[in-house]
């Protein structure tokens, strides 16, 4: 029976992936784009002062064969603050739940958390991320819901409705999504790419967060937090893989 169950999902999964609305905003209808673009030159400086990091998460995910866009998401989770932590205990550069962190090979306990190793974690995320967007077949809509709210409960909710903008989800996890496709519009990856000339060398990650890889300004780093707050919302029930992926 749990066999016949699972073939269900995946068939019913692959049949919907056609319909599901990849949701990609525009400035004009997106209003978390128009919240955060009077913080462009902010957020583009926040990116520069975490130029090693960007850059070596533009790496990993090219040879992963992602997206370069979900270099985004370490904005989104902590501002690349890696000693960031939730008041739902996700931490670190990625904000990682402990069981996710664990799942991927992370050791999270009372001695030790490799969620606040820069390199570990982010090789973790990215495992996380490449399994998301397998699972949601290449939906980044889908991909960065599931890795702000929980798999299971995107999984949940795409049994009801066809589109991302139909589907039962926090509204945290909905501001998320319109968030990612903001900075879309407003920083330009490009310029860290491997191949820009004025780019110095990728540096050797630090292994700890003791401080933020390149400090800011108190005022600065509280103003980033601010527009990209915390999760408090965050469902982590979790369900088989209708895709399985060997990492």
């Amino acid at each position: 029976m749990k066999r016949a169950i699972s073939f269900f999902s995946l068939f019913f999964c692959l049949s919907w992936s056609l319909t599901v609305s990849a949701q990609t905003l525009s400035p004009d209808n997106n209003p978390e784009y128009h919240r955060l673009a009077g913080f462009k030159t902010l957020i583009n400086q926040q990116f520069d002062h975490s130029r090693p990091i960007v850059r070596y998460i533009l790496e990993e995910l090219e040879s992963r064969q992602l997206p370069s866009s979900l270099a985004f998401v370490p904005m989104l989770e902590s501002s690349f603050q890696p000693d960031a932590v939730s008041p739902a205990n996700a931490a670190g550069l990625w904000q990682l739940m402990p069981a996710t962190a664990q799942r991927y090979g992370l050791t999270v306990n009372q001695h030790k958390d490799e969620r606040f190793n820069l390199s570990r974690s982010t090789h973790a995320a990215i495992s996380y991320l490449a399994f998301l967007y397998q699972k949601f077949h290449h939906n980044l809509s889908l991909t960065l819901a599931a890795y702000n709210a929980g798999e299971g409960r995107v999984e949940r909710s795409l049994q009801e409705n066809k589109r991302f903008t139909e589907l039962k989800l926090p509204e945290e996890t909905i501001r998320y999504v319109h968030r990612f496709h903001a900075l879309l519009d407003l920083v330009d990856l490009s310029r860290f790419s491997s191949g820009s000339h004025s780019m110095s060398p990728i540096i050797r990650l630090n292994n700890t967060a003791a401080a933020p890889l390149i400090p800011m300004q108190t005022r600065e780093t509280q103003r980033l937090q601010q527009l990209f707050a915390k999760r408090t919302t965050i469902n982590t029930d979790h369900i088989q893989p209708l895709v399985r992926l060997n990492l």
